[in-house]
């Protein structure tokens, strides 16, 4: 479940402003409409929530490797 937000991320990261038709909802917009947003702040704003998932997901990840075990011993207990 991790690989679908590195590829997000990583793509956001590449395409940059350009990145901002891809987010849903913006793309329905008129050009004089697109124009009044910041497509900058869009694409940091995706491409930091991309890779923030990541970096939660992969943390618990590793953790219930670790803390899995553990806790299987205490509730078999």
């Amino acid at each position: 479940m991790v690989i679908p937000f590195v590829i997000i991320g990583v793509l956001f990261a590449i395409f940059k402003e350009k990145a901002a038709e891809f987010v849903s909802g913006f793309n329905s917009f008129s050009k004089e409409e697109q124009a009044m947003y910041d497509k900058a702040q869009i694409f940091h704003d995706i491409r930091n929530q991309c890779f923030t998932c990541t970096v939660i997901m992969l943390a618990g990840v590793i953790l219930s490797c670790f803390l899995t075990p553990y806790m299987a011993i205490t509730t078999s207990r």
